[in-house]
């Protein structure tokens, strides 16, 4: 905390996910699958200014291995998102939230997948299959307590 209204925070993990075997499952390498090795987050945060706060947080989710020998990966990705919070009276408030600000395009997930497009149709090895993130969104919360 900088101050009594202002917040950053930060934080950074770095892994070196392996398998202890080379060449162990009866795969190739010795990647794990889907093992993130770099993520971090950065946020500012004002917070208590009269009625008003608002934070922006920006998120990186590093590149990794989809298959275990390494020749298939899953990209990096960042994503921003912002808040900005009024509150009306003691204990009414409302909240919007603009999440992917920048309207990144990024995956939530992508993985290793042989698969078919149809039941009668050649099996594509090898392939990636993903679930791509969400566009630049709107939130708006009206938050009582009681």
């Amino acid at each position: 905390m900088l101050n009594r209204w202002l917040l950053l925070d930060a934080d950074i993990a770095w892994t070196h996910a392996r398998y202890a075997t080379n060449n162990d499952n009866g795969e190739l390498g010795n990647d794990i699958p889907n093992a993130v090795s770099k993520v971090g987050s950065f946020g500012i945060t004002v917070h208590e200014l009269g009625p008003w706060s608002a934070g922006v947080v920006t998120r990186y989710i590093g590149s990794y291995p989809l298959s275990q020998d390494g020749t298939l990966r899953g990209p990096s990705a960042i994503v921003t998102n912002l808040l900005l919070k009024r509150d009306l009276l003691p204990n009414l408030a409302v909240t919007v939230d603009v999440l992917n600000l920048f309207d990144r395009k990024y995956f939530d997930i992508a993985y290793q997948q042989d698969y078919q497009v149809t039941p009668t149709s050649t099996v594509v090895p090898s392939g990636v299959t993903v679930h791509p993130g969400e566009p630049r969104q709107l939130r708006v919360t009206l938050d009582y307590k009681f």
